[in-house]
C-alpha cells in the first residue's frame, strides 16, 4: 500500500464501514424500542411508514439520486435521513406531546434514507474497489 491513492481509498472504505455500522446499529436498536415505548398504534404506524417509504424510495428515488449526486454523496444523504429517524424516536419518547407528528415524519425520512443508502452502498463499494485495485 505504498501508493497514496490506494491508502486513501482504503481509509475511505474504513470510514464508510464504521459510519455505516454505527448508524445501522442505532437504527436497529431504536427500531426494537418503538412499539414498547411509543405504543402499538404509533409504533406500528411508524414502522409501517418506514418500510413503505423504504420500498418506494428504493424503486423510485434511489437510482436518480445516485446518478445525480454520486454514490458517496447519496450514502451521506441516506445516513443523514436515517439519523433523522433515530432522533425522531428519541424526541418522541422524551417529548410525548409531539410524538404523533415527529415520529411518522422521522419514520418516512428513515425509510427514504434506507432506500437511498442501500442502493448507493453498492455503487460506492464498486467505485472504492476499482480505485483500490
Amino acid at each position: 500500500m505504498s501508493n497514496p491513492n490506494v491508502k486513501s481509498s482504503f481509509n475511505n472504505f474504513l470510514t464508510f464501514c464504521n459510519t455505516f455500522s454505527i448508524v445501522h446499529g442505532a437504527v436497529g436498536g431504536v427500531l426494537a424500542f418503538t412499539i414498547p415505548y411509543l405504543g402499538n398504534g404509533l409504533g406500528s404506524l411508524g414502522n409501517g411508514l418506514l418500510y413503505i417509504a423504504y420500498a418506494g424510495a428504493a424503486i423510485f428515488i434511489a437510482d436518480p439520486c445516485v446518478t445525480y449526486y454520486g454514490s458517496k454523496n447519496s450514502v451521506l444523504i441516506g445516513l443523514f435521513l436515517m439519523l433523522i429517524y433515530t432522533l425522531s424516536v428519541c424526541c418522541s419518547i422524551f417529548v410525548s406531546s409531539v410524538k404523533w407528528y415527529i415520529f411518522p415524519f422521522g419514520a418516512c425520512c428513515g425509510g427514504i434514507g434506507a432506500g437511498i443508502l442501500w442502493t448507493a452502498q453498492g455503487a460506492y463499494y464498486v467505485k472504492n474497489a476499482m480505485e483500490y485495485n
